[in-house]
């Protein structure tokens, strides 16, 4: 999932449509049911929501979300560069 794809759903964006296998992976790096962000899409009552929790911890999570696929991306940035130092050596 990229950057910009959490960013889209965290903001609401009225691009794209999000496939409901992207809300799924999210929901779950959130530790949420597989079908909480589906649910919440669509309207409907959300009764097993985790108890407690605020959108600041929403927002939180989501957050740490983004920081590892920054990081993710700088390290395979830096793969990319060695295989082409390497490349271009031979």
């Amino acid at each position: 999932m990229s950057v910009s794809t959490v960013r889209q759903i965290q903001h609401g964006g009225k691009g794209r449509r999000v496939q409901n296998k992207t809300l799924m992976a999210l929901a779950r790096a959130l530790d949420w049911p597989d079908d909480h962000l589906i649910r919440v899409l669509v309207g409907d009552q959300v009764s097993d929501a985790p108890a407690g929790v605020a959108v600041r911890e929403v927002l939180a999570g989501i957050g740490r979300i983004e920081q590892q696929l920054a990081d993710m991306s700088h390290r395979l940035a830096a793969v990319e560069e060695l295989v082409t130092v390497q490349g271009t050596n031979r």
